[in-house]
């Protein structure tokens, strides 16, 4: 088995692609098409880069990173625990804090 790894989240294996270890084709037969596939892990691990850059390069205090969920994934927030990254999320009309 041939696998090209474009990053930490997403894989070429034998010409399909994968998001960690899922077959993207395997969950499009599944769950059918169109499908939107997130990684926890992806999104913590960018949530984490973002907050480091704005820390190292910031010069007037600690920045507050607040993603913007909105209407696409509201309920993101309660099946993440983004408290754990210590940053708030954007909901438009609600803002949670961690």
């Amino acid at each position: 088995m041939t696998t090209t790894h474009i990053d930490e989240c997403l894989a070429s294996r034998n010409g399909r692609p994968f998001i960690e270890a899922c077959d993207t084709v395997d969950l499009v037969r599944r769950f059918g098409s169109p499908l939107f596939v997130i990684s926890e892990n992806q999104l913590r691990r960018n949530t984490r880069r973002f907050k480091q850059a704005f820390d190292a390069a910031w010069p007037d205090g600690a920045v507050d990173v607040m993603p913007a969920i909105k209407a696409n994934f509201p309920n993101l927030w309660k099946s993440t625990d983004f408290a754990q990254e210590k940053v708030s999320i954007d909901l438009g009309i609600q803002t949670y804090k961690s």
